[in-house]
């Protein structure tokens, strides 16, 4: 049987609807159940990221599973990957498995399906669900989809989303799946092998993955307890549609053939009776068919009509370094904005690195890298060709991009599995550059960045060790 997954507007829309409460009842049912417990809401969450220190359900003296069950189950989520897709797929159908299964337990449909959280609709589909926001339903029951931890606004029914934060365009509009780490990213991300926060983010992670998981904040600001929100799961489920919807849209969209990606690497987790499974990613190219079975109740293009297509292939895999900042700088998230300068050497005449109206490269990247920080922080704005004198709040038409740091506290761990290497961003920056040239900057030898705080944080400052040019 084909299983419908349907947006959670469309299901608060209709009150005979209680896919919701069946939620909520399923996750009390599953937050009794112990941290070593594979089908428990704790569990669940370990599956993407854990800290013993951020886990507020912690009850003195429980178990911890083995060492060998920890290691093979716990931190697997891949981000900064090409993994980043299929690995979210896998751990959204075991825990839609996990959650049906005690559904049905308790006396609800066996038809239950996730659903998704369509934030890029219009304007109202960015609040979030009403069922989220209240600790009891009408009839005082407890609702266990509220988490108080998140923004104020959103529990209060506010808007906290941006378009920036749930911009499509970008990501559906990339013709490749895979990318580079210093050029296009791609749809989907980097080619890499296990990939937990190392490489940079693939367009659709980026946006609109990263800024939500941000701007709702509290445990979704951090992978570590980031699936302990209910509202984490409809959110991954949206990002999944979204894969889809770009595979539709255009016929040249399509998932890597590369053996590595395909089977080359495979990832563990529980089915719903508590058995240890593996897949792979040629396993979840097709939610249709054994053994995902599922579908959307909307796969339509997301993207208006005058967005037909995508953008032109970025060229080839091939960039080159052409400017950087001379050493590492901070940010400091209580200050209104941080600049640096990007040095671009004064090149030969007739030499391609030359960035001008009369020798331009055909793409420009911008690559942020090496930012760290000791605590949480939400996210950076980032401005090109802002003068010193300039509020870059009054100058959102030199924003090129958004940073939402998601996963950076655990991404800066020196203990951590890459050495607290930070996060890595790198978005292409043409149509700013030949801005910049209109203006008369004909040479570009100086490049002025700006970065501007957005959202929460913990006031530890961001360390950034360089902002780097790259051109093809």
């Amino acid at each position: 049987m084909i299983r419908t997954r349907r947006s959670v507007h469309a299901i608060e829309a209709d009150p005979t609807d209680n896919t919701l409460v069946w939620y909520s009842r399923a996750i009390g049912e599953m937050k009794q159940r112990p941290l070593d417990d594979p089908l428990g809401w704790r569990f669940l969450g370990a599956v993407d990221a854990f800290d013993r220190a951020s886990d507020l359900y912690l009850i003195a003296g429980e178990s911890m599973p083995s060492g060998p069950d920890e290691r093979r189950f716990w931190h697997q989520c891949q981000h900064g990957s090409w993994f980043f897709l299929p690995w979210h797929r896998m751990y959204l159908f075991h825990f839609e498995r996990i959650v049906l299964s005690e559904v049905i337990r308790l006396g609800g449909p066996s038809t239950w399906a996730l659903p998704y959280w369509n934030y890029s609709q219009d304007v109202a589909s960015r609040l979030l669900p009403v069922a989220f926001r209240d600790p009891t339903f009408a009839d005082g029951s407890t609702n266990h989809l509220y988490v108080s931890q998140r923004t104020p606004a959103a529990n209060s029914g506010g808007q906290f989303l941006d378009d920036i934060d749930v911009d499509i365009e970008d990501a559906l509009r990339r013709k490749r799946f895979a990318g580079t780490d210093t050029g296009d990213t791609g749809f989907g991300g980097p080619r890499t092998g296990f990939s937990h926060f190392s490489r940079p983010f693939g367009g659709l992670e980026q946006s609109p993955h990263n800024n939500v998981h941000v701007q709702v904040s509290g445990f979704m600001l951090d992978p570590r307890t980031a699936a302990l929100d209910p509202i984490f799961w409809l959110h991954h489920a949206n990002i999944d549609r979204l894969w889809e919807a770009w595979k539709r849209r255009d016929a040249t969209h399509v998932d890597p053939t590369e053996t590595l990606w395909s089977r080359g690497v495979e990832f563990w987790f529980h089915d719903a009776s508590g058995h240890r499974v593996k897949m792979r990613s040629e396993e979840v190219t097709d939610p249709t068919v054994a053994p995902l079975e599922y579908t959307y109740d909307d796969l339509s293009d997301p993207l208006p009509e005058s967005f037909v297509g995508s953008l032109d292939d970025k060229g080839s895999d091939i960039v080159q370094l052409v400017g950087a900042t001379p050493e590492a700088f901070e940010v400091d998230l209580d200050a209104g904005s941080a600049r640096c300068v990007v040095r671009v050497p004064r090149p030969k005449a007739d030499s391609p690195e030359m960035l001008t109206v009369e020798n331009q490269p055909s793409h420009v990247y911008l690559s942020v890298e090496q930012i760290t920080c000791q605590g949480l922080a939400s996210s950076l704005d980032v401005y090109l060709g802002l003068s010193p004198d300039d509020n870059p709040a009054d100058h959102s038409d030199k924003r090129v991009a958004r940073l939402a740091l998601f996963g950076i506290r655990e991404a800066s761990n020196p203990a951590g599995p890459h050495g607290g290497s930070g996060l890595l961003f790198n978005f292409e920056v043409t149509d700013a550059i030949r801005r910049l040239d209109d203006v008369g900057d004909e040479d570009f030898k100086d490049v002025m960045v700006t970065f501007r705080p957005i959202g929460d944080h913990t006031g530890s400052p961001v360390h950034i060790g360089r902002v780097s040019l790259y051109a093809e």
